[in-house]
């Protein structure tokens, strides 16, 4: 019996432990992406260099955010980092689609 409960109870701490854990591989996921929109603006001739240098500064940022908020947690997010990061994330995704179609062009 004593057994049993121990194992329900790892059993359910697991269940609590993943989904945090593929929040931060799904936030790492996302940045990679995101990247790869910035790098396709500026091989299309659809970002300026002052564009580029902002979404990468700002990339960088939420990548460092990201990397120290891990750290702090021992490798996992919190469920208000990860929503945090998911905002900032969706922002920069925002920024990205604004400068990409806003028809200013490289010289």
């Amino acid at each position: 019996m004593i057994a049993g409960k121990l194992l329900l109870t790892a059993l359910c701490a697991a269940s609590l432990i993943a989904p945090i854990a593929a929040q931060a591989g799904e936030v790492s996921t996302r940045e990679a992406w995101q990247e790869h929109r910035i790098y396709q603006g500026v091989r299309d001739g659809q970002l300026t260099a002052g564009e580029y240098g902002h979404l990468q500064r700002q990339e960088a940022r939420l990548n460092d955010q990201r990397v120290n908020d891990l750290a702090r947690n021992g490798g996992y997010l919190t469920g208000r980092q990860y929503q945090h990061l998911n905002r900032e994330e969706n922002h920069l995704s925002n920024e990205i689609y604004r400068d990409r179609h806003n028809d200013r062009y490289p010289h």
